[in-house]
């Protein structure tokens, strides 16, 4: 990252560049985090943060919110970034169910019984979901984000974020039930 920080003190005002700094400094490991999750390559996911960063440094300027609210903002900087690269590498097609499979595969040989067919159970839970709500589910209860980052991030009002929530948790409901 030593070259971003030399392209840095050339390219941007003072203000923009301590800004880029700042959020360098705080938020590259949460972003760098959601790259692997999301590309599940650590070489793909070093490259995209370069160019993550690049994108922010480019519009830091633009943004007109406040500095505590800046997650979501980058979240859909990377996330964006991070979908046109599997686009392009023409592997945003995969099945939903391998790359479940895929990031619960190592974990499985430690699991009890119990946790399996929970597991399981979740997986096919997920599965039936749209994919509008499976992804509303993952950014809340495996990102962390809130219902205003979740609107944020998938441009969407906030209302919709939580209508879809409580739509999961009826659905939830009804599968534990049965």
């Amino acid at each position: 990252m030593m070259w971003f920080f030399v392209l840095l003190a050339f390219s941007l005002s003072a203000l923009a560049r301590k800004r880029t700094e700042d959020v360098y400094r705080t938020y590259h490991v949460v972003l760098r985090r959601r790259c692997l999750k999301l590309l599940r390559n650590e070489t793909l996911a070093d490259d995209a943060m370069q160019e993550v960063f690049w994108t922010i440094c480019r519009n830091i300027e633009k943004y007109r919110g406040e500095p505590k609210d800046i997650l979501p903002w980058l979240y859909r900087i990377t996330t964006t970034h991070c979908f046109k690269l599997l686009d392009k590498n023409k592997r945003w097609n995969r099945n939903v169910d391998a790359m479940i499979e895929e990031g619960c595969a190592r974990y499985e040989a430690n699991l009890t019984d119990r946790e399996l067919e929970s597991k399981v159970a979740v997986q096919a839970m997920l599965e039936k979901l749209p994919e509008t709500m499976r992804e509303v589910v993952v950014y809340r209860y495996v990102s962390g984000l809130t219902q205003s980052e979740i609107a944020e991030v998938m441009d969407v009002s906030r209302d919709h974020v939580r209508t879809t929530l409580k739509r999961f948790q009826e659905r939830a409901e009804k599968w534990q039930a049965s």
